[in-house]
Order: C-alpha cells, then structure tokens, then sequence
C-alpha cells in the first residue's frame, strides 16, 4: 500500500509506503535539507504518530540540518545523562558500538558485536 498526498512545495507528492501492518513507514518526496512547508510538515508528524517509527532514505543531513527539522516536529531531547551530545548540539546524541563518554572507539578485534542498543527509546521525546 502506498499512500500519496499532495504538499505545497511545488513539487510531487509525498508518499508515505508502510513497511508492515502496524508500525513503520518510508516517506519519500521530501528533501528534508530544505526548510518544509506547513501541509508537509502535518503529514510527516501524521505519519509519525500513526506508524511510531518513520523512516527518510538518502537523506543526508548534519547535526544542524537534522536538528532543525526535528524542531519542527517538536522540542527534541537533550543528550544522554551520562554520555552527553555531540559538540555544539545538545540535541545530537550518537549511537554507535564501542563507545566511551564523549569517544568513539576502534571495533574490538576480539568480540564482535552484531547488536544495536540504545538507551533513549524509551523516554518521552527520543
């Protein structure tokens, strides 16, 4: 199922494909580098809250591109309590494997880890 809807961009339709029955979603049609026009903007928070999880491919935004369209759908979180943000942007907190406070670390030779974790799901605002 792919649902299309038009935004005042002047260009195509954004087009919202769920990726299964009850949560996740792709939207496509939006270049989120640009500053969105309100319908656009309604759509994408809509998307959210019925799908949870929404996913933009071949987006690729820096940390302040990617914070100010978040402020669009809201005030986003700061940090993490202990691992805090990424310099300059309290809002910006990185996930990745092998981490320590504010360093990133070479991938352990000797245990790989295939997992994903982080402990900001489940806070209010993510």
């Amino acid at each position: 199922m792919v649902l299309a809807s038009p935004i005042d961009e002047g260009r195509a339709a954004l087009t919202i494909r769920p990726m299964s029955v009850l949560t996740k979603a792709e939207i496509f049609g939006v270049d989120l580098k640009r500053p969105l026009a309100a319908p656009a903007v309604q759509e994408i928070r809509a998307a959210l809250n019925r799908w949870k999880v929404i996913f933009f491919r071949d987006q690729h935004l820096d940390h302040a591109q990617h914070v100010a369209f978040a402020r669009r759908l809201g005030e986003p979180t700061v940090g993490h309590v202990l691992y805090g943000h990424e310099e300059g942007f309290p809002e910006i907190y990185s996930v990745a494997k092998r981490r320590e406070r504010h360093t990133h670390l070479e991938p352990d030779p000797v245990r790989p880890w295939t997992g994903w974790h982080t402990d900001l799901t489940t806070v209010l605002n993510p």
